[in-house]
Protein backbone atom coordinates (compact mmCIF):
# COMPACT_ATOMS: atom_id res chain seq x y z
CA UNK A 1 0.00 0.00 0.00
CA UNK A 2 1.59 3.62 -1.00
CA UNK A 3 2.45 6.10 1.96
CA UNK A 4 0.29 8.98 1.52
CA UNK A 5 2.39 11.51 1.15
CA UNK A 6 0.64 14.28 3.46
CA UNK A 7 -0.35 14.01 7.39
CA UNK A 8 -3.84 12.21 7.73
CA UNK A 9 -4.05 14.65 10.22
CA UNK A 10 -3.82 17.70 8.08
CA UNK A 11 -5.98 16.00 5.49
CA UNK A 12 -8.78 15.29 8.00
CA UNK A 13 -8.53 19.05 9.03
CA UNK A 14 -8.45 20.47 5.67
CA UNK A 15 -11.44 18.59 5.08
CA UNK A 16 -13.70 19.73 8.23
CA UNK A 17 -12.23 23.59 7.14
CA UNK A 18 -13.44 23.65 3.57
CA UNK A 19 -16.79 22.76 2.71
CA UNK A 20 -15.70 22.08 -1.02
CA UNK A 21 -13.14 19.45 -0.17
CA UNK A 22 -15.42 18.25 2.41
CA UNK A 23 -18.64 17.68 -0.29
CA UNK A 24 -15.95 15.70 -2.44
CA UNK A 25 -14.88 13.54 0.47
CA UNK A 26 -18.02 12.74 1.89
CA UNK A 27 -19.54 11.89 -2.04
CA UNK A 28 -16.50 9.25 -2.28
CA UNK A 29 -16.89 7.71 1.32
CA UNK A 30 -21.01 7.54 0.22
CA UNK A 31 -20.00 6.42 -3.30
CA UNK A 32 -17.28 3.76 -1.28
CA UNK A 33 -19.98 2.27 0.69
CA UNK A 34 -22.39 2.04 -2.58
CA UNK A 35 -20.01 -0.05 -3.75
CA UNK A 36 -18.83 -2.20 -1.13
CA UNK A 37 -22.93 -2.68 -0.14
CA UNK A 38 -23.31 -3.99 -3.98
CA UNK A 39 -20.39 -5.69 -3.45
CA UNK A 40 -21.82 -7.63 0.08
CA UNK A 41 -25.43 -8.05 -1.87
CA UNK A 42 -24.00 -9.78 -4.83
CA UNK A 43 -21.82 -12.11 -2.31
CA UNK A 44 -24.31 -13.25 -0.49
CA UNK A 45 -26.33 -13.91 -3.60
CA UNK A 46 -23.58 -16.36 -4.50
CA UNK A 47 -23.15 -17.38 -0.92
CA UNK A 48 -19.99 -16.24 -0.28
CA UNK A 49 -20.99 -14.09 2.13
CA UNK A 50 -23.12 -14.73 4.92
CA UNK A 51 -26.58 -14.15 4.57
CA UNK A 52 -27.57 -12.80 8.28
CA UNK A 53 -25.35 -9.65 7.84
CA UNK A 54 -26.95 -6.13 6.34
CA UNK A 55 -25.52 -5.32 3.48
CA UNK A 56 -25.64 -1.37 3.95
CA UNK A 57 -24.04 -1.70 7.53
CA UNK A 58 -21.76 -4.33 6.18
CA UNK A 59 -20.90 -1.67 3.56
CA UNK A 60 -20.47 1.09 6.14
CA UNK A 61 -18.24 -1.27 8.67
CA UNK A 62 -16.20 -2.14 5.35
CA UNK A 63 -15.26 1.49 4.45
CA UNK A 64 -14.78 2.53 8.16
CA UNK A 65 -11.88 -0.43 8.30
CA UNK A 66 -10.38 0.48 5.43
CA UNK A 67 -10.44 4.14 5.90
CA UNK A 68 -8.60 3.47 9.47
CA UNK A 69 -6.25 1.03 8.18
CA UNK A 70 -5.51 3.69 5.82
CA UNK A 71 -4.93 6.35 8.91
CA UNK A 72 -2.98 3.63 11.19
CA UNK A 73 -0.35 2.13 7.91
CA UNK A 74 0.15 6.37 6.97
CA UNK A 75 1.32 6.89 10.62
CA UNK A 76 3.56 3.75 10.25
CA UNK A 77 1.48 1.25 12.51
CA UNK A 78 2.53 -1.98 11.18
CA UNK A 79 -0.19 -4.12 10.59
CA UNK A 80 -0.41 -8.30 8.95
CA UNK A 81 -2.57 -7.51 6.26
CA UNK A 82 -2.32 -11.27 5.03
CA UNK A 83 -5.43 -12.37 3.53
CA UNK A 84 -4.82 -16.21 4.50
CA UNK A 85 -5.11 -14.95 8.12
CA UNK A 86 -7.92 -12.31 7.78
CA UNK A 87 -10.29 -12.83 10.89
CA UNK A 88 -12.38 -10.41 9.21
CA UNK A 89 -12.58 -12.75 6.28
CA UNK A 90 -13.52 -15.76 8.49
CA UNK A 91 -16.15 -13.54 10.10
CA UNK A 92 -17.89 -12.84 7.02
CA UNK A 93 -18.05 -16.06 5.18
CA UNK A 94 -20.74 -18.42 4.31
CA UNK A 95 -20.15 -21.53 6.96
CA UNK A 96 -19.40 -24.72 4.74
CA UNK A 97 -22.45 -26.61 4.71
CA UNK A 98 -21.96 -29.93 6.99
CA UNK A 99 -21.08 -32.69 4.41
CA UNK A 100 -22.54 -35.46 7.18
CA UNK A 101 -25.66 -34.18 7.07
Amino acid sequence: MPRIRIAAIRLMDAINRWPVLRQSFDALIVQAMDRLTKAVVEGQRRSLIRRDLDPVRLGQLLTTLGMGTIMLHNVGVPLDLDPQHSVLLQMLVEPARDRGA
